[in-house]
Formats: C-alpha cells, structure tokens, sequence
C-alpha cells in the first residue's frame, strides 16, 4: 500500500523529489514502473477530494453539532445548575451551564476557541464578554508572593476591583471556578488531547 502526500506542480525545475519522499519507505514494484513511465500523467489525492469534504461539512457536522446540543440540554435537565468542583473527566460530561462561561473565559481555553479548535458549548466568538470577571475576582484580594511583596515590618498590600455588574459568588463558589481551571490547564490540556468544552471529543 502506497502512503500518498499532497504534492504541487513544479515547472522549469530539473531536479524532482526522490520517490521515497513521493510515496513513503515502502510500495510496490509496479507502483514505481509506473510512476517512472508515466511522470508526465502521474498524480497524487483524488479527484472526489473535494466532495468528500462538502459531504462531511453538510452532512456529519450538523449531526455532531445536534448531537452537542442534545448533551447540553440533557445535562440541563439531569443535572443541578449550580456552581460545584469538576476535577474529572466525568465531572466535565456534565458542566452546569452557569459555569461554561468561567471555563470558557479562562485564557487558555478561549484562546483556543478564537482558533477553532475547541467546540466552546456552542458559543459564537463574536458573543463573549470582554473581560475574564471570573479571573479578576478569584485574583482580587490575593497576593502572588508574600515574600517579595512584603514591607520590613511584614506587611504586603491587597488591592482588588469590584463593579456593581459583577457576578454575585461566594468564596466557595470562586474556589471551585479556581480548582476546577487548574484541572483543565493542568490535567485536560496538557495530559491529554481533549476538548475542556466537549470532553469526548479531539481538540482541532
């Protein structure tokens, strides 16, 4: 079995890719006869390249896509809306709908939603908040490093923001946001190939 590459057309140039680069370590005698009496015919992909794609994004995608806001709407109804821990995987299967933004907000998951390769609970980029309020608050009222921050006599200021639109949490509430990023950034995206927003599904 040939391994085909995408391959352009080069004119005017009097060195070709060897057949190895062509083809892969392996093939077939035929294969390189073939290719040899008939470079000037030879091609690589297949004509229905393109339907097949068309296929996938009229036919398989709007069926993922259904099959997402099903699993939303299922969760919804089966599953308290109220912020809690989601240290797992199985936690994430059924994220409350009032934490998607927290997760969504959070740097490294949005950045890869802006590209596209992450589902984002069906979100539109165009659609999301500014600002990461969630972040700024679990930040408010912290400090990094006491040690560094700290005056001779010991003391190191806590400064913090708060608007009257700001979401109403508690300190529970901000600490299961908080513990449940940590898993995402620490266990999700780097241990794993997963999507934080689908959790059975790749990331792009």
């Amino acid at each position: 079995m040939a391994i085909i590459r995408d391959t352009i057309t080069i004119d005017n140039v009097g060195q070709m890719p060897s057949l190895g680069m062509l083809i892969g370590s392996y093939t077939g005698s035929e294969v390189f006869g073939h290719i040899e009496s008939n470079s000037h015919a030879s091609f690589f992909g297949s004509d229905f390249d393109h339907m097949r794609q068309e296929f996938f994004n009229r036919h398989i995608l709007p069926h993922q896509k259904l099959a997402l806001d099903l699993s939303r709407t299922v969760n919804a109804i089966m599953n308290p809306d109220t912020i809690r821990l989601l240290t797992s995987v199985e936690d994430l299967r059924t994220t409350p709908l009032c934490m998607e933004l927290s997760i969504l907000m959070f740097a490294p998951v949005r950045t890869l939603f802006e590209s596209g390769r992450v589902e984002g609970y069906g979100y539109h980029p165009d659609s999301l908040p500014t600002e990461d309020v969630w972040g700024r608050l679990i930040d408010n009222f912290s400090c990094q490093d006491v040690a560094e921050a700290s005056d001779e006599e010991g003391y190191y200021p806590l400064t913090g923001t708060l608007r009257s639109d700001d979401p109403d949490l508690s300190d529970d509430e901000l600490y299961a946001i908080a513990r449940t990023r940590d898993f995402i950034l620490n266990k999700v995206l780097k241990d794993t190939s997963r999507d934080p927003t689908a959790i059975d599904l790749p990331r792009g």
